[in-house]
């Protein structure tokens, strides 16, 4: 018996690729040892004084200062990398490619990209205002949504990673944050034939692991944080790296930028997907 038979979407693909995009995106290890087994200070993490600790182990987050510039460089990265995945992938129609990117992709070298809380809604988060984008995070999806956007990629669904945003809160506390890491998902198409209504995903995730963020300096207990950093030969620390909200008993990721956004999210077509799965083309993902 065939789906349509019970009213069921019949599946428009008989087989699925997968193409992973593989690259380590947490800390890189501030101290390792050079060829003659002596520690010496990473390269990566030199002139940068972000450095956060985790399991004991001081580390750094790789990224510009100029976040224009961090997401610049990170998107023509997963460019460059959805390009190889085309170059290896079928280009039979009746095989659904599917292209996954690493979480924690976007983030910066705060941790997290840092957006000011609004009490009022002065401008766009999500959105570009004027044609100028405001935020990096409607630097990444207007570039993603752009790239998703032509007939070679029509037969594909791209999850382009994570990206980790922290609201500042006016507060006293200079630390106080809410965290906010979220899946992009697109399904790729012909401009010519279609639109992108229906084809534009947010996946907000719940939980926070204790491996998500490196703690910063204030975090960790003085005497124990003296000894990592002397062992690194550095004591070089990001006074502006957000905190890690595992350390302060947050086990789940905040839901208020969600509500806040709601109607701009939708006007561009977003739909949030809450229970983790979605139905497009006769196949449940």
């Amino acid at each position: 018996e065939k789906a349509a038979d019970h009213g069921a979407p019949v599946p428009k693909y008989t087989s699925f690729q997968a193409l992973n995009f593989q690259l380590y995106t947490g800390g890189a290890n501030v101290s390792i040892e050079d060829e003659n087994g002596i520690n010496i200070t990473n390269p990566e993490c030199s002139n940068l004084n972000f450095h956060g600790i985790t399991h004991d182990v001081l580390q750094c987050y790789i990224g510009h200062e100029n976040t224009t510039k961090d997401v610049e460089d990170r998107l023509a990265v997963m460019s460059d990398a959805v390009e190889r995945a085309y170059e290896h992938a079928s280009k039979d129609e009746n095989v659904l490619k599917v292209f996954v990117a690493p979480e924690f992709f976007f983030r910066g070298r705060n941790g997290a990209y840092l957006i000011k809380s609004r009490e009022v809604m002065n401008t766009e988060l999500f959105n570009d205002k004027d044609g100028e984008c405001e935020e990096e995070v409607c630097q990444i999806l207007q570039f993603l949504e752009n790239l998703v956007s032509q007939k070679r990629f029509e037969n594909w669904l791209f999850m382009f990673g994570t990206v980790v945003l922290a609201e500042v809160l006016p507060s006293e506390d200079s630390w106080d944050y809410l965290f906010y890491n979220f899946g992009i998902v697109y399904k790729g198409y012909n401009p010519l034939k279609t639109t992108h209504v229906g084809k534009r995903f947010i996946v907000p995730k719940r939980y926070v692991s204790s491996l998500d963020f490196l703690s910063p300096y204030r975090n960790v207990e003085e005497n124990e944080a003296r000894e990592i950093f002397q062992t690194a030969g550095t004591a070089s620390l990001n006074p502006g790296a957000v905190t890690n909200p595992h350390d302060l008993k947050q086990q789940h990721y905040d839901r208020r930028l969600w509500q806040k956004y709601k109607n701009e999210l939708e006007k561009l077509d977003y739909t949030m997907l809450e229970y983790g799965w979605f139905l497009m083309d006769g196949h449940t993902f």
